[in-house]
């Protein structure tokens, strides 16, 4: 506590260059902590069972990791379609932490309902990587309150708390990553009448955000953009709608970013 106190005060009554070593002691400090947290870590456990059961809604699977008293930390339940749905909270639909502890492995085996399988970490992660979060909050766009790309941005930066997008597709990634504007923890985003989108941010769309684009990049990008440009005037290539959804996409379910916990619905 005295090192954070001295780290504060430096940064509230400092020199610019007092001001930069408080913030390279912070650095460190969070770093030192991380690398605390991860060596000891608290002891986690897995379990798997398959469950028999008449009910359609009801999972067939329940994959746990458990903390030492036997609480759950995150669940996973799986469905007999292969649906997989993804809790680390307590809330009130379906997949969700329990209040209780997990009972003892022999006390789930003894239900004649209930098959203990094998589960590891490693496999837990990738089930976790391939569920979809339940019981996040939902943000929803409407197709048909917008005509063109300028629309889109001002709906979506409407659905922003304390923040505006401005219309930037690096910048829509990095909003999409949380802390500017969007819940924490994730959200779904529903995209109601996404095909009048479609359509309106097909291609003649695509072409004049292009031709915006290249007006303003980089030159080291004019070659790489005008390919794209030459591309949407003949109808080929990605349009702007297809580019929304795939970098909405990897923030979700299976893609590159997918612990920002984003869900895509196109309604």
């Amino acid at each position: 506590m005295d090192e954070a106190y001295r780290v504060a005060r430096l940064l509230v009554d400092s020199t610019d260059a007092a001001y930069f070593e408080g913030l390279g002691n912070l650095a460190d400090a969070v770093l030192a902590a991380d690398e605390f947290r991860e060596e000891f870590a608290p002891p986690r456990s897995y379990l798997a069972c398959k469950w028999s059961h008449s009910t359609s809604d009801e999972p067939t699977s329940i994959l746990s990791e458990l903390d030492a008293a036997r609480y759950e930390v995150r669940k996973i339940h799986q469905f007999a379609d292969g649906r997989l749905e993804r809790a680390d909270r307590i809330t009130e639909v379906s997949t969700s932490l329990s209040w209780e502890p997990t009972p003892s492995v022999a006390e789930i085996a003894a239900n004649d309902e209930f098959e203990i399988v094998d589960l590891d970490a490693d496999t837990f992660e990738e089930k976790w990587r391939q569920a979809v979060p339940v019981g996040l909050p939902v943000l929803v766009i409407d197709g048909d309150r917008f005509d063109d790309f300028e629309g889109f941005v001002g709906r979506f930066s409407a659905l922003l708390a304390d923040f505006e997008w401005n219309g930037s597709l690096d910048a829509f990634n990095d909003i999409l990553r949380g802390g500017c504007g969007t819940p924490d923890g994730g959200f779904e985003l529903r995209w109601l009448n996404s095909s009048r989108s479609r359509e309106a941010l097909g291609w003649p769309a695509t072409v004049r955000w292009l031709e915006g684009t290249l007006a303003r990049c980089h030159p080291s990008n004019v070659t790489a953009v005008t390919a794209q440009l030459e591309a949407a005037r003949r109808g080929e290539g990605t349009t702007l709608f297809d580019w929304i959804v795939e970098i909405v996409e990897a923030h979700g379910v299976g893609g590159r970013e997918a612990e920002d916990s984003v869900v895509l619905r196109l309604l």
